[in-house]
Protein backbone atom coordinates (compact mmCIF):
# COMPACT_ATOMS: atom_id res chain seq x y z
CA UNK A 1 0.00 0.00 0.00
CA UNK A 2 1.82 3.37 -0.66
CA UNK A 3 3.23 6.04 1.58
CA UNK A 4 0.53 8.63 0.92
CA UNK A 5 -2.52 6.79 1.59
CA UNK A 6 -0.86 4.58 4.42
CA UNK A 7 -0.62 8.64 6.02
CA UNK A 8 -4.26 9.56 4.90
CA UNK A 9 -5.44 6.66 6.70
CA UNK A 10 -3.52 6.74 9.54
CA UNK A 11 -4.49 10.62 10.24
CA UNK A 12 -8.23 10.17 9.13
CA UNK A 13 -8.62 7.22 11.79
CA UNK A 14 -6.42 9.80 14.70
CA UNK A 15 -8.85 12.24 13.88
CA UNK A 16 -12.18 10.18 13.68
CA UNK A 17 -11.41 8.93 17.52
CA UNK A 18 -9.97 12.65 18.31
CA UNK A 19 -12.93 14.46 17.13
CA UNK A 20 -15.57 11.85 19.56
CA UNK A 21 -12.82 12.57 22.96
CA UNK A 22 -13.18 16.17 22.14
CA UNK A 23 -17.08 16.72 21.55
CA UNK A 24 -17.20 15.00 24.90
CA UNK A 25 -15.55 17.99 26.47
CA UNK A 26 -16.63 20.86 24.12
CA UNK A 27 -20.29 19.23 25.45
CA UNK A 28 -19.29 19.98 29.15
CA UNK A 29 -18.15 23.13 28.96
CA UNK A 30 -21.75 24.30 26.69
CA UNK A 31 -23.06 23.01 29.35
CA UNK A 32 -20.97 25.44 31.90
CA UNK A 33 -21.04 28.25 29.65
CA UNK A 34 -24.62 27.91 29.48
CA UNK A 35 -25.23 27.88 33.28
CA UNK A 36 -22.77 30.78 33.80
CA UNK A 37 -24.09 33.05 31.26
CA UNK A 38 -27.72 32.33 31.29
CA UNK A 39 -27.35 32.00 27.23
CA UNK A 40 -30.53 29.12 26.49
CA UNK A 41 -28.72 25.26 25.15
CA UNK A 42 -30.61 26.26 21.87
CA UNK A 43 -28.78 29.09 21.18
CA UNK A 44 -25.43 27.86 21.99
CA UNK A 45 -26.20 24.61 19.87
CA UNK A 46 -27.82 26.27 17.21
CA UNK A 47 -25.49 29.72 16.86
CA UNK A 48 -22.22 28.55 18.15
CA UNK A 49 -21.78 24.95 17.91
CA UNK A 50 -23.31 24.15 14.77
CA UNK A 51 -20.60 26.85 13.45
CA UNK A 52 -18.11 25.50 14.59
CA UNK A 53 -18.76 22.04 13.48
CA UNK A 54 -19.79 22.74 10.52
CA UNK A 55 -16.09 24.57 9.07
CA UNK A 56 -15.29 21.09 7.87
CA UNK A 57 -18.11 21.58 5.00
CA UNK A 58 -16.97 25.19 4.66
CA UNK A 59 -13.26 24.59 4.08
CA UNK A 60 -14.34 21.32 1.72
CA UNK A 61 -17.26 23.10 0.07
CA UNK A 62 -15.19 25.77 -0.81
CA UNK A 63 -11.82 23.67 -2.11
CA UNK A 64 -14.06 21.64 -4.32
CA UNK A 65 -15.38 24.61 -5.91
CA UNK A 66 -12.35 27.35 -6.08
CA UNK A 67 -10.05 24.18 -6.10
CA UNK A 68 -10.93 20.85 -7.47
CA UNK A 69 -13.16 23.31 -9.88
CA UNK A 70 -16.25 20.75 -9.19
CA UNK A 71 -19.08 22.83 -7.54
CA UNK A 72 -21.47 18.91 -7.43
CA UNK A 73 -18.92 17.81 -5.41
CA UNK A 74 -19.78 20.74 -2.93
CA UNK A 75 -23.24 20.83 -3.45
CA UNK A 76 -23.16 16.86 -2.34
CA UNK A 77 -20.88 17.60 0.47
CA UNK A 78 -23.39 20.18 1.65
CA UNK A 79 -26.86 18.49 1.82
CA UNK A 80 -25.51 15.47 1.97
CA UNK A 81 -24.03 16.11 5.44
CA UNK A 82 -27.33 17.71 6.12
CA UNK A 83 -29.51 14.46 4.80
CA UNK A 84 -26.87 12.18 7.26
CA UNK A 85 -27.35 14.83 10.47
CA UNK A 86 -30.72 14.41 10.37
CA UNK A 87 -30.94 10.90 9.64
CA UNK A 88 -28.40 10.46 12.73
CA UNK A 89 -31.01 12.80 14.68
CA UNK A 90 -33.93 9.97 13.84
CA UNK A 91 -31.65 7.13 14.73
CA UNK A 92 -31.18 9.06 18.27
CA UNK A 93 -34.79 9.41 18.63
CA UNK A 94 -35.63 6.17 18.14
CA UNK A 95 -32.91 4.85 20.51
CA UNK A 96 -34.57 6.70 23.14
CA UNK A 97 -37.96 6.18 21.99
CA UNK A 98 -36.86 2.12 22.21
CA UNK A 99 -34.73 2.27 25.27
CA UNK A 100 -37.81 4.47 27.20
CA UNK A 101 -35.49 6.87 28.42
CA UNK A 102 -36.76 9.84 29.51
CA UNK A 103 -36.14 12.95 27.31
CA UNK A 104 -36.60 16.98 28.13
CA UNK A 105 -38.97 18.23 25.02
CA UNK A 106 -36.85 20.21 22.68
CA UNK A 107 -37.69 24.24 22.37
CA UNK A 108 -40.48 24.51 19.63
CA UNK A 109 -38.09 26.67 17.91
CA UNK A 110 -36.13 24.04 16.12
CA UNK A 111 -38.99 23.52 14.14
CA UNK A 112 -38.54 27.04 12.52
CA UNK A 113 -35.05 25.93 12.01
CA UNK A 114 -35.74 22.74 9.70
CA UNK A 115 -38.36 25.29 7.46
CA UNK A 116 -35.92 27.39 7.04
CA UNK A 117 -33.09 24.96 6.13
CA UNK A 118 -35.29 23.26 3.50
CA UNK A 119 -37.08 25.66 1.80
CA UNK A 120 -33.32 25.91 -0.18
CA UNK A 121 -33.40 22.23 -1.17
CA UNK A 122 -37.35 22.07 -1.68
CA UNK A 123 -36.68 24.28 -4.13
CA UNK A 124 -33.86 23.71 -5.66
CA UNK A 125 -35.44 20.33 -6.36
CA UNK A 126 -38.25 21.93 -7.84
CA UNK A 127 -37.03 24.41 -9.96
CA UNK A 128 -34.52 22.67 -11.27
CA UNK A 129 -36.92 21.05 -13.71
CA UNK A 130 -38.25 24.92 -14.58
CA UNK A 131 -35.10 25.90 -16.44
CA UNK A 132 -37.24 29.43 -17.34
CA UNK A 133 -37.78 30.62 -13.89
CA UNK A 134 -35.25 29.12 -11.96
CA UNK A 135 -32.40 31.29 -12.12
CA UNK A 136 -31.43 35.12 -12.16
CA UNK A 137 -28.16 36.15 -14.32
CA UNK A 138 -25.42 34.02 -12.33
CA UNK A 139 -27.64 33.04 -8.77
CA UNK A 140 -30.35 30.48 -8.82
CA UNK A 141 -33.59 31.68 -7.48
CA UNK A 142 -33.17 29.80 -4.21
CA UNK A 143 -30.29 31.36 -3.17
CA UNK A 144 -32.01 34.77 -3.55
CA UNK A 145 -34.92 33.81 -1.77
CA UNK A 146 -32.72 32.66 1.14
CA UNK A 147 -30.85 36.18 0.78
CA UNK A 148 -34.35 38.05 1.85
CA UNK A 149 -34.99 35.23 4.88
CA UNK A 150 -31.43 36.42 6.71
CA UNK A 151 -33.61 38.79 9.23
CA UNK A 152 -35.91 35.94 10.10
CA UNK A 153 -33.05 33.87 10.61
CA UNK A 154 -31.26 36.53 13.11
CA UNK A 155 -34.51 37.06 15.08
CA UNK A 156 -34.85 33.01 15.52
CA UNK A 157 -31.56 33.38 17.01
CA UNK A 158 -32.78 35.74 19.16
CA UNK A 159 -35.78 33.93 20.47
CA UNK A 160 -32.94 31.29 21.19
CA UNK A 161 -31.29 32.93 23.84
CA UNK A 162 -33.58 32.78 26.13
CA UNK A 163 -32.20 30.21 29.27
CA UNK A 164 -34.25 27.01 29.93
CA UNK A 165 -34.88 25.05 33.12
CA UNK A 166 -31.82 22.80 33.94
CA UNK A 167 -31.12 20.12 36.43
CA UNK A 168 -27.27 20.36 35.49
CA UNK A 169 -25.20 21.04 38.38
CA UNK A 170 -21.58 22.22 37.69
CA UNK A 171 -19.17 20.09 38.92
CA UNK A 172 -17.24 20.85 42.23
CA UNK A 173 -13.40 20.63 40.66
CA UNK A 174 -14.95 23.12 37.88
CA UNK A 175 -16.89 25.61 40.28
CA UNK A 176 -13.93 27.65 41.11
CA UNK A 177 -13.87 28.62 37.12
CA UNK A 178 -14.95 32.01 35.90
CA UNK A 179 -17.03 32.54 32.85
CA UNK A 180 -13.44 33.94 31.51
CA UNK A 181 -11.64 30.44 32.05
CA UNK A 182 -14.92 28.68 30.58
CA UNK A 183 -14.97 30.58 27.83
CA UNK A 184 -11.26 29.92 27.14
CA UNK A 185 -11.82 26.13 27.24
CA UNK A 186 -14.76 26.41 25.26
CA UNK A 187 -12.71 28.16 22.49
CA UNK A 188 -10.05 25.82 23.51
CA UNK A 189 -11.69 22.63 22.65
CA UNK A 190 -13.46 24.23 19.63
CA UNK A 191 -9.92 24.90 17.85
CA UNK A 192 -9.12 21.77 18.40
CA UNK A 193 -12.50 20.19 17.21
CA UNK A 194 -12.25 22.62 14.02
CA UNK A 195 -8.50 20.78 13.51
CA UNK A 196 -9.67 17.51 13.84
CA UNK A 197 -12.66 18.19 11.25
CA UNK A 198 -10.36 19.83 8.59
CA UNK A 199 -7.60 17.11 8.74
CA UNK A 200 -10.84 14.47 8.61
CA UNK A 201 -12.14 15.90 6.00
CA UNK A 202 -8.88 16.54 3.74
CA UNK A 203 -7.99 13.07 4.63
CA UNK A 204 -11.44 11.51 3.41
CA UNK A 205 -11.44 13.45 0.31
CA UNK A 206 -7.89 11.82 -0.25
CA UNK A 207 -8.65 8.35 0.01
CA UNK A 208 -12.50 8.76 -1.78
CA UNK A 209 -10.14 10.53 -4.67
CA UNK A 210 -7.60 7.74 -4.87
CA UNK A 211 -7.06 5.56 -7.58
CA UNK A 212 -7.45 1.90 -6.43
CA UNK A 213 -6.05 0.09 -9.80
CA UNK A 214 -8.59 2.25 -11.93
CA UNK A 215 -11.38 2.33 -9.75
CA UNK A 216 -12.32 5.42 -8.00
CA UNK A 217 -16.00 6.95 -6.39
CA UNK A 218 -17.98 8.99 -8.18
CA UNK A 219 -18.05 12.86 -7.42
CA UNK A 220 -21.99 12.44 -6.39
CA UNK A 221 -20.66 9.48 -4.08
CA UNK A 222 -18.45 10.95 -2.39
CA UNK A 223 -19.64 13.88 -1.56
CA UNK A 224 -22.76 12.91 -0.62
CA UNK A 225 -22.02 9.91 1.26
CA UNK A 226 -17.97 9.36 2.38
CA UNK A 227 -17.08 13.23 2.32
CA UNK A 228 -20.12 14.52 3.69
CA UNK A 229 -20.37 11.85 6.26
CA UNK A 230 -16.86 12.18 7.54
CA UNK A 231 -17.38 16.35 7.51
CA UNK A 232 -20.23 15.63 9.92
CA UNK A 233 -18.78 14.04 12.74
CA UNK A 234 -18.26 16.74 14.78
CA UNK A 235 -21.96 17.46 14.80
CA UNK A 236 -22.16 13.56 15.45
CA UNK A 237 -19.89 13.67 18.22
CA UNK A 238 -21.28 16.75 20.21
CA UNK A 239 -24.68 15.22 19.81
CA UNK A 240 -24.32 12.05 21.20
CA UNK A 241 -22.60 13.32 24.21
CA UNK A 242 -25.25 15.87 24.42
CA UNK A 243 -28.01 13.25 24.86
CA UNK A 244 -26.62 10.32 26.42
CA UNK A 245 -24.33 11.82 28.96
CA UNK A 246 -25.85 15.16 29.54
CA UNK A 247 -29.53 14.60 28.89
CA UNK A 248 -29.25 18.53 26.71
CA UNK A 249 -31.71 18.31 24.28
CA UNK A 250 -31.86 21.50 22.97
CA UNK A 251 -27.85 21.56 22.72
CA UNK A 252 -28.14 18.64 20.51
CA UNK A 253 -30.92 19.40 17.90
CA UNK A 254 -29.66 23.22 18.15
CA UNK A 255 -26.18 21.68 16.79
CA UNK A 256 -27.76 19.01 14.28
CA UNK A 257 -30.55 21.50 12.69
CA UNK A 258 -28.42 25.11 13.27
CA UNK A 259 -25.08 23.28 11.46
CA UNK A 260 -28.02 21.94 8.78
CA UNK A 261 -29.31 25.98 8.72
CA UNK A 262 -25.15 26.82 8.33
CA UNK A 263 -24.80 24.40 5.58
CA UNK A 264 -27.57 25.98 3.33
CA UNK A 265 -25.83 29.67 3.81
CA UNK A 266 -22.66 27.47 2.76
CA UNK A 267 -24.09 26.61 -0.45
CA UNK A 268 -25.74 30.01 -0.87
CA UNK A 269 -21.83 31.47 -0.79
CA UNK A 270 -21.07 29.07 -3.23
CA UNK A 271 -23.67 29.81 -5.69
CA UNK A 272 -22.89 33.52 -4.92
CA UNK A 273 -19.16 33.21 -5.77
CA UNK A 274 -18.91 30.69 -8.63
CA UNK A 275 -19.74 33.11 -10.58
CA UNK A 276 -20.46 31.18 -14.30
CA UNK A 277 -23.14 29.52 -13.55
CA UNK A 278 -26.13 29.26 -11.28
CA UNK A 279 -25.36 25.95 -9.28
CA UNK A 280 -29.28 25.10 -10.26
CA UNK A 281 -27.91 24.30 -13.20
CA UNK A 282 -25.48 21.09 -12.64
CA UNK A 283 -27.61 19.32 -9.96
CA UNK A 284 -26.41 15.73 -11.25
CA UNK A 285 -29.07 12.90 -10.77
CA UNK A 286 -26.90 12.14 -7.05
CA UNK A 287 -27.42 15.41 -5.82
CA UNK A 288 -31.21 15.76 -6.81
CA UNK A 289 -32.40 12.47 -4.75
CA UNK A 290 -30.21 13.93 -1.92
CA UNK A 291 -32.50 17.04 -2.00
CA UNK A 292 -35.74 15.41 -2.35
CA UNK A 293 -34.57 12.62 0.35
CA UNK A 294 -33.13 15.24 2.78
CA UNK A 295 -36.44 17.24 2.23
CA UNK A 296 -39.07 15.06 2.92
CA UNK A 297 -37.01 13.40 5.93
CA UNK A 298 -36.73 16.60 7.52
CA UNK A 299 -40.55 17.83 7.30
CA UNK A 300 -41.28 14.23 8.64
CA UNK A 301 -39.26 15.03 11.24
CA UNK A 302 -41.62 18.08 12.01
CA UNK A 303 -44.49 16.00 11.65
CA UNK A 304 -43.09 13.62 14.63
CA UNK A 305 -42.83 15.99 17.05
CA UNK A 306 -46.84 15.90 17.70
CA UNK A 307 -47.44 12.20 16.73
CA UNK A 308 -47.69 9.37 19.59
CA UNK A 309 -44.81 6.88 20.26
CA UNK A 310 -46.07 4.60 18.03
CA UNK A 311 -45.95 6.43 14.45
CA UNK A 312 -42.62 8.14 15.83
CA UNK A 313 -41.11 4.80 15.47
CA UNK A 314 -42.77 3.94 12.20
CA UNK A 315 -41.69 7.18 11.35
CA UNK A 316 -38.27 7.12 12.54
CA UNK A 317 -37.62 3.85 10.88
CA UNK A 318 -38.92 4.98 7.56
CA UNK A 319 -36.70 7.87 6.90
CA UNK A 320 -33.20 5.45 8.04
CA UNK A 321 -34.76 2.93 5.23
CA UNK A 322 -35.41 6.07 2.83
CA UNK A 323 -31.77 7.31 3.67
CA UNK A 324 -30.20 3.68 3.28
CA UNK A 325 -32.51 3.19 -0.13
CA UNK A 326 -31.01 6.45 -1.27
CA UNK A 327 -27.61 6.28 -0.59
CA UNK A 328 -28.06 2.86 -3.01
CA UNK A 329 -29.76 5.13 -5.59
CA UNK A 330 -26.90 7.26 -5.35
CA UNK A 331 -24.07 4.84 -5.72
CA UNK A 332 -25.54 3.04 -8.79
CA UNK A 333 -25.82 6.61 -10.25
Amino acid sequence: MPGKLIINIALFLISFLGIFVIGGKLTFYSKILSKLTGLGEAFIGTVLISMITSLPELSSGFSAVFIAKNPNLMIADVFGSDLFNITVLWGILLSVLLTKKNMVSPAKEHNETIILYIIVPVLLFGMYFFPAIRSVLFLSIPSIIFLFLLPRIFKLYGKLEVDEPDEFEIPQKQKNLTKKNVIFLFVFYSLLIIGFGLILGKTADFIAKYDFKGVTLGSSFVGAIFLAISTSLPEVAVTIHAIFRYNAVNLAYGNILGSNLFNVIIFVLGDIFTFKTPLINILSPGNRIVLATLAFSSILFIIQGKSRKGIRITLALISIIIYLIAIKFIFGG
